[in-house]
C-alpha cells in the first residue's frame, strides 16, 4: 500500500516487537480515511488489548490465522514500521499523541484500590529497570540497585512493572537499600499484555528505562519518565524533554560521561518535588478520553466505570456525572437517572444538551408533563440537536407523531448526517403511511 484509497480492504501486519506495535497502532485511526475494512495481524499478547482500542479493525493473531484467512482477498498490505511514511505524517504533530489504548478499567480500578489499600496515602509509581532489546540492552538497563536515590522518596509506593524473573533484583535490592519494591505475580506481560495495561493505567507515574513499558504508558496517557542513554533509540531523537509519539513522557536523557547517577539524582528531585495535582490530572484525562470514547462506541458499560473513575479524581465533575447519569438511563433505571443527571445540571447550568438529557430521564420516571414542558421551554431558546432530539423523542413516545416529526426534521436540516434522527424521523414517516392506507 503507497497511501492511495482503497476500494478493498487493507491488510496491516506486524513487525519487531510489541513497543513498536504500540508504537505504530498511534497511526491505526488514521487509516479509516483510506480503507473501509481494515486488518491488523499481531502477536497474540496484544490481541485482546487491541480489540478493545480498535474495535471497528478486525483483529486476527498471527500464530493461529482464522480459518477464513485468505490473503488474495486484500487490496493491499502495508507493515506498521511503513505507516509514518505511507501517512505522510508531520512528526512534529502526530496524531493522537494524547492516548489511543483503552485499558479494562474494572481490572484497572480493581488494581489501583488493592495498591491503595496496601500502601494507604502513598503515590504509586510504577518502575521499571531492564531492557529485553537483544542488541541494545545493556546500554539501556540501570542496575535497580542504583535508583536507591528515587526510593527514599517518602511519599510514594513502588510497584514492579518489569517483566520476566525479576527475584534475584529485588532481593539485591533489599540487601543492598532496604528498599522493596512490590511484585504483583498475578501480572505476567510475558503472557498477555492487556492485565498489564490494566496496572499501568493504575498508576499515578511510571519511571522506566527505554522498553515497551514506556509505549505502553505513553499510549494509554499514564504520565511516564523515561530514562534514557547518551546514545539513545532514534524514536526519540535529541536533546529534546519530549516525545513526538506520545503527550504523556517526559524524557530524561544521559549526558556524556556523567553515568546514569546524575540522572537518577536529576529523577529523584523531580519525583520529591512534582505535587499530586498534574497527576491527577493526568488520570483525568486518560478517564475521560477512555469513557467518551467508548460511549461513543456504545459501550455502556465499560464507559460508566470510567465516567465513575473520572468522578473519583475530583475533575470534570459535570461531565463525569452527566455520563453516569445517562448510562443509567440506557439500563433502564430512570429514577436513578433523574437524579444523578439533575447533579450534572446543577455543576453546568448553562448546558442546554444536559438539561434536554434530564428532561428525557423525566419523562420516562413518570414526571411526563414536567418533561415536556422543559423540553419545550429548551427549545425556545436552542436549535442544539440533543435538545431538539429531546422534544421530538418525548412528542414520539406521547403519541404525538406529526409534532414529533418536525423536531427531527429541524435536526436534519442542521446536521444532514445525524444518523438517530434520520432512523427515528423515517419509522414515524412510515408509520404514518401506515395509518393513512
Amino acid at each position: 500500500w503507497n497511501g492511495e484509497k482503497l476500494d478493498g480492504r487493507l491488510l496491516v501486519y506486524s513487525e519487531q516487537g510489541v513497543g513498536d506495535y504500540v508504537m505504530y497502532a498511534l497511526l491505526f485511526k488514521e487509516l479509516r480515511r483510506f480503507a473501509k475494512s481494515i486488518t491488523i495481524e499481531v502477536n497474540p499478547r496484544v490481541a485482546s488489548l487491541f480489540r478493545r482500542s480498535f474495535p471497528d479493525m478486525r483483529v486476527i493473531d498471527r500464530n493461529a490465522l482464522p480459518v477464513d484467512w485468505n490473503p488474495a482477498s486484500y487490496a493491499a498490505k502495508v507493515s506498521m514500521g511503513d505507516l509514518p511514511l505511507r501517512l505522510k505524517v508531520d512528526i512534529e504533530n502526530m496524531p493522537h499523541r494524547e492516548g489511543f489504548l483503552i485499558a479494562e478499567p474494572s481490572l484497572a480500578l480493581q488494581l489501583r484500590a488493592k495498591y491503595q489499600a496496601l500502601f494507604p496515602g502513598k503515590r504509586l509509581i510504577g518502575i521499571s529497570w531492564r531492557s529485553g532489546n537483544r542488541d541494545s540492552a545493556t546500554i539501556r538497563s540501570i542496575d535497580l540497585s542504583l535508583m536507591k536515590a528515587v526510593f527514599d522518596t517518602p511519599d510514594c509506593a513502588f510497584i514492579c512493572l518489569q517483566y520476566g524473573d525479576n527475584s534475584r533484583d529485588l532481593e539485591k535490592l533489599k540487601a543492598e537499600t532496604g528498599h522493596e519494591i512490590l511484585w504483583d505475580r498475578e501480572i505476567d506481560p510475558l503472557n498477555v499484555l492487556d492485565p498489564f495495561a490494566a496496572q499501568l493505567a493504575a498508576m499515578d507515574l511510571v519511571i522506566s528505562v527505554d522498553n515497551s513499558t514506556v509505549h505502553f504508558a505513553g499510549a494509554l496517557g499514564v504520565p511516564c519518565w523515561v530514562m534514557l542513554p547518551v546514545n539513545s533509540d532514534w524514536r526519540w531523537l535529541i536533546e529534546r524533554p519530549t516525545s513526538i509519539w506520545y503527550d504523556s513522557l517526559e524524557l530524561f536523557r544521559q549526558q556524556l560521561g556523567d553515568g546514569w547517577e546524575k540522572l537518577i539524582a536529576r529523577t529523584a528531585d523531580k519525583l520529591r518535588a512534582v505535587g499530586a495535582a498534574p497527576l491527577v490530572d493526568a488520570q483525568a484525562r486518560m478517564a475521560l478520553r477512555c469513557a467518551d470514547e467508548l460511549w461513543r462506541r456504545g459501550a455502556f458499560l465499560p464507559a460508566e466505570t470510567y465516567y465513575r473513575w473520572l468522578l473519583a479524581t475530583g475533575r470534570h465533575q459535570a461531565v463525569a456525572w452527566h455520563g453516569i447519569g445517562l448510562a443509567a438511563q440506557k439500563a433502564g433505571h430512570f429514577s436513578d437517572a433523574v437524579a444523578i443527571l439533575r447533579r450534572a445540571v446543577e455543576l453546568a447550568p448553562e448546558r442546554l444538551d444536559y438539561r434536554a438529557e434530564w428532561a428525557t430521564s423525566l419523562f420516562d420516571a413518570g414526571y411526563r408533563n414536567d418533561a415536556e414542558k422543559m423540553a419545550r421551554e429548551l427549545t425556545r431558546q436552542s436549535e442544539d440537536p440533543v435538545v431538539l432530539m429531546s422534544m421530538g423523542q418525548i412528542l414520539a413516545a406521547k403519541g404525538a407523531a406529526d409534532q414529533a416529526t418536525d423536531y427531527f426534521a429541524r435536526v436534519l436540516r442542521n446536521d444532514p448526517n445525524h444518523v438517530v434522527a434520520r432512523f427515528i424521523l423515517a419509522d414515524l414517516q412510515a408509520k404514518q403511511g401506515e395509518v393513512e392506507l
